[in-house]
């Protein structure tokens, strides 16, 4: 199980996405997969930095915190 505080960017895209992933709904590479999408498509404001940073922290247990 992942452990993240609950503020900053995961709070904002985590609550779905990164939440799915951490209950076993979606495998990491599907979640790697949709944050691509999300960063591609000009309908979802959701920038691009704040898409690499949830990847960052997910990726690397030192920034999860």
């Amino acid at each position: 199980m992942i452990v993240v505080s609950n503020s900053g960017p995961l709070m904002a895209l985590g609550n779905v996405i990164v939440q799915g992933y951490r209950m076993g709904l979606l495998r990491f590479d599907e979640l790697e997969t949709v944050i691509e999408a999300i960063m591609t498509r000009d309908d979802i404001w959701i920038s691009d930095g704040l898409c690499r940073e949830v990847m960052a922290r997910l990726k690397n247990p030192s920034l999860r915190e």
